[in-house]
């Protein structure tokens, strides 16, 4: 009996916790401890059952209950804020905080702002020590291609480097070849031969107002030897971006007896007509119907290639007769001077 009372005590004492956390005894859940339910029963319990297992009546027996199965259905991802503060942060990444720390849970603290106050100034990168600037040669104020350009290069250095000698190229080959094509040789072209030349002679001219803007080009415009090597070095590559390969045979002919031979000789001169050659060899190998054509062509111009030829020698002879005489006055001047009085 005493038993009976116990049991009917803890029994009623467990129903109302049991209840409250969702665990019915009178429901889908079932007693392990030999206490079976039965469907029907008044009080809900097997009374067969009831004193099967006599150990469980002590008070140190554990019930064990079925728990239903719990689904926890996660939270949906949080949509990303379309218009993120920018708080000018290299460090922080998006605009917002590292670990997107959120101000509106329950803990009472505020760690967006505690992060942010806590966080040392912010240090820009420091850009390279690069100077500025200064004494940049004036741009052309012309169109580019007139004749008067390398003049003006050589004129404009002398006025920003007083005392200082300006590169040899401007006077000694720039402007001393696009006065002899244009005066010399540019009549003499087929109209595809004259429309290559203006276009070489614009594009010559951009490139070294483009190399002389960049952060060395004082520095390079002050080495004549240097400024010469580079100028020299944008003539293939301009030539042939202009379409040299498509110019007919008498053209390139002209073109190519046109400089002096002591600047064809020159380290700049062998180094240009090596680089063209070669792009040549290159372009007829794939393009051999071209090369067939061009030696066609050639040997339909022979007599006139070969008057082209004898004047160039002639011309040749000229100036190297009148460099000589210069030369030569050069060094009898001095010794005349001693016997005047």
């Amino acid at each position: 009996m005493k038993k009976i009372l116990l049991f009917l005590i803890l029994y009623l004492g467990l129903v109302p916790v049991l209840d409250k956390q969702g665990i019915s005894l009178t429901g889908t859940s079932s007693v392990y401890a030999s206490y079976g339910q039965e469907e029907g029963d008044d009080d809900g319990w097997d009374d067969d059952d009831y004193y099967d297992d006599e150990d469980c009546w002590d008070y140190d027996c554990d019930l064990v209950f079925e728990l239903p199965e719990v689904v926890i259905t996660p939270e949906p991802e949080p949509e990303p804020d379309p218009d993120p503060i920018d708080y000018g942060c290299s460090y922080c990444g998006g605009g917002g905080y590292p670990g997107e720390y959120d101000d509106d849970d329950d803990d009472g603290y505020n760690y967006e702002d505690d992060w942010w106050n806590n966080q040392p100034p912010y240090d820009p990168p420091s850009e390279p020590n690069n100077p500025p600037v200064t004494n940049l040669p004036n741009l052309y104020p012309n169109v580019y291609g007139n004749i008067d350009y390398y003049t003006f290069r050589y004129n404009d250095f002398i006025s920003r480097n007083p005392g200082k000698t300006p590169p040899d190229y401007y006077l000694n080959y720039g402007d001393k070849y696009i006065r002899r094509f244009t005066y010399e040789t540019y009549d003499t072209l087929s109209d595809p031969g004259k429309q290559w030349f203006t276009e070489v002679r614009e594009n010559l001219q951009v490139e070294i107002d483009k190399r002389l803007r960049e952060q060395d080009g004082i520095t390079l415009e002050n080495d004549s030897n240097a400024f010469k090597e580079f100028a020299f070095g944008t003539h293939a590559d301009v030539y042939w971006e202009a379409g040299l390969y498509n110019l007919e045979t008498l053209d390139l002919v002209k073109m190519f007896l046109t400089p002096d031979v002591r600047d064809l000789i020159s380290p700049e001169g062998i180094n240009q007509v090596q680089t063209i050659l070669g792009k040549f060899g290159d372009y007829y190998i794939d393009n051999p119907n071209v090369l067939g054509t061009r030696i066609i062509e050639a040997s339909e111009s022979l007599p006139e290639i070969y008057i082209l030829i004898e004047d160039k020698i002639i011309r040749e002879i000229n100036q190297a007769t009148e460099d000589y005489t210069d030369q030569f006055n050069d060094f009898l001047n001095p010794i005349k001077n001693l016997f005047e009085f």
